[in-house]
């Protein structure tokens, strides 16, 4: 009689944990196949219908449960979705071995009940994520912060900020988090006869504490700061600069009073808007007076100010004057320019070459001129100007 018991017990727990193959398996592959299924549905009305072809469908597999609008694996995402296709999982595994002639688990469930604990477990993470979002968004939209899309997409990004450093408050939420489900499946599986495990109280106040602490963080604003900036790395004289920030404006302020530098260049942008996710925009024309690599600086109206962390290039140009005669051999010549007059006027940084030939360049009247080498034969020659902010080019006929 023992032993038929103590078979029977094995037999049921070996189904068990058969069942949460199964219900794992089978709860993983619902993605995929939604995916499948919007693909055969695309195919259809692309192939069989009416013949118009319909946007085709993009497959995810689930990357947007976990990954946020800035392209970052979300901690508080991540740790939801974990307890929720854990305990879903379970209970689904319990419902298997019932079908397959094992009642005796999900009879402990029924009897059991839902503890108040999974309520935790599962709407903590949640309702941490909601919040952080709704925190978050409401300082974007204050422009209070930002959160540029990221260039790369990683598992690291659970345990990192924005900036990519460790955060301890994202690694102590999923640590707890990930002993919590270590010893939800440790004990689920040693004896999955006996319906959910009760979790214990130090377990399930560490989680809730690292998810108040996690939220609590997000409320902190940053630091202001320049994110972004388009052009990247370099611009030319009139193009229009784009330059995402935080901390430093919001829609409604007065764009004349912010101050946009470019080393000792200065303008107040014409434009200022919002974003979803990269916080403020501050957006006008690089000025005529910019030129070299510089150091670029934003000033709020109350005087706070943020640097962009690298120098920011100010292409040059050069062209000949519209009905210009050509060059004489020895005398100087003088271009149409920009970025590189403000470079003036010993123009140390700045290299020119006629047709290879070192010249030096100068000032004529305000204006960019170079010397034209004496012994250079008549003809069409490439002159090259080298600054700090990149390279200009363009041919001189020479008489």
């Amino acid at each position: 009689m023992i032993a038929s018991v103590i078979e029977h017990s094995h037999s049921a727990a070996a189904a068990g944990r058969w069942s949460v193959a199964i219900a794992l398996g089978g709860l993983l592959a619902l993605p995929l196949l939604w995916s499948l299924l919007s693909i055969g549905v695309w195919w259809l009305r692309t192939n069989i219908s009416s013949g118009t072809q319909s946007a085709k469908p993009k497959i995810r597999v689930g990357i947007t449960s976990v990954v946020g609008a800035d392209k970052r694996v979300s901690t508080s995402k991540t740790i939801a979705i974990l307890w929720t296709y854990s305990v879903a999982s379970a209970i689904f595994s319990l419902l298997v071995a019932r079908w397959l002639g094992y009642p005796g688990a999900f009879k402990a469930l029924e009897k059991q009940g839902l503890n108040a604990e999974y309520a935790l477990l599962i709407g903590g993470p949640i309702g941490a994520a909601i919040l952080a979002k709704g925190v978050i968004t409401a300082q974007i939209a204050e422009g209070a912060t930002a959160k540029p899309p990221a260039e790369e997409t990683g598992p690291s990004d659970l345990l990192t900020n924005d900036a990519g450093n460790a955060d301890l408050g994202d690694i102590q939420y999923v640590l707890f988090n990930f002993v919590a489900l270590a010893f939800f499946w440790g004990e689920f599986m040693r004896v999955p006869t006996e319906g959910l495990p009760t979790i214990p109280d130090v377990l399930l106040g560490l989680t809730s504490v690292a998810a108040a602490g996690y939220v609590g963080k997000k409320a902190l604003a940053n630091a202001p700061a320049i994110t972004a900036v388009l052009p990247r790395d370099s611009g030319r004289v009139g193009q229009v600069l784009r330059i995402f920030c935080s901390g430093l404006a919001k829609p409604g302020d007065d764009t004349t009073v912010i101050t946009i530098r470019l080393g000792e260049a200065a303008f107040s942008p014409v434009a200022l808007s919002a974003t979803t996710t990269q916080g403020t925009i501050l957006e006008g024309p690089i000025p005529a007076d910019a030129a070299g690599a510089v150091e670029l600086s934003v000033t709020s109206p109350t005087g706070t100010k943020a640097v962009w962390p690298n120098k920011y290039r100010i292409e040059p140009t050069i062209a000949i004057p519209a009905g210009a005669a050509p060059a004489q051999p020895g005398h100087s010549y003088i271009f149409e320019t920009t970025a590189i007059v403000p470079l003036g006027p010993s123009f140390s940084d700045v290299a020119v070459t006629v047709a290879g030939v070192a010249s030096p360049p100068g000032l004529d009247e305000g204006r960019f001129s170079v010397q034209i080498p004496p012994d250079l034969v008549a003809g069409t020659h490439p002159i090259v100007v080298v600054t700090p902010g990149g390279k200009a080019e363009t041919n001189l006929d020479v008489a």
